[in-house]
């Protein structure tokens, strides 16, 4: 079996993981309601926790980074000879998550799934990206900084770690889309309209 018809199960796999459209799903359990036409209308933990509160903000972080992480083992399981087939996996949830093919191609930012991604590389390099996400944004008050940072941290760190050429350039792939998708936040960041975070992890939406 050549490598190429080895790897696309991973590929299909990785990217129908992300595509489980959590948060769609769990406002769909609370009365119907489409997280994507509420509150800031991205389908991912930190809309869900203000609009559907805590416990279903908690519960859609938990599965999006769930699903990153059994991106990466998919990818070490069906290819466990291709040092930067976890990589490939983890990309493709991150891309599924932000383009789901489950949810008409409008999903979240891809935070949380890239965030498992790095978790299922290394448990240390997923805590530091979620440790920027978290401290860096409560310090400087701004989640679309911390998560620009995050992004960038993971990259990099693959790098310096001596990693396989092909990974380091899945998860630059990773965290451009993700940096991408969080432009506009920094852009409402730099005109002082984005939701504080400190406000936001306290704020609901009617």
């Amino acid at each position: 079996m050549t490598d190429g018809m080895r790897l696309f199960p991973l590929i299909i796999g990785g990217y129908l993981l992300g595509s489980i459209p959590t948060a769609y799903l769990v406002g769909r359990a609370h009365g119907g309601i489409d997280i994507r036409e509420h509150g800031t209308k991205n389908m991912g933990a930190s809309n869900t926790h203000m609009v559907l509160g805590v416990f279903n903000g908690a519960l859609v972080l938990i599965i999006d980074v769930a699903k990153g992480t059994a991106a990466v083992f998919l990818g070490r399981w069906l290819t466990p000879d291709v040092l930067w087939a976890p990589y490939a996996a983890g990309t493709l949830a991150v891309i599924g998550h932000i383009y789901p093919v489950f949810a008409g191609f409008r999903g979240g930012k891809g935070a949380a799934t890239i965030a498992g991604f790095a978790l299922g590389i290394h448990y240390l390099l997923g805590l530091g990206v979620l440790g920027i996400f978290s401290v860096v944004g409560f310090i400087i008050n701004s989640l679309a900084v911390s998560s620009m940072l995050g992004f960038a941290f993971f990259p990099i760190v693959v790098l310096v770690g001596a990693a396989p050429w092909p990974a380091v350039a899945w998860t630059i792939v990773a965290a451009g889309l993700c940096i991408y998708r969080h432009w506009p936040n920094l852009q409402k960041f730099l005109r002082g309209e984005e939701i504080p975070f400190r406000s936001g992890l306290m704020r609901k939406h009617d």
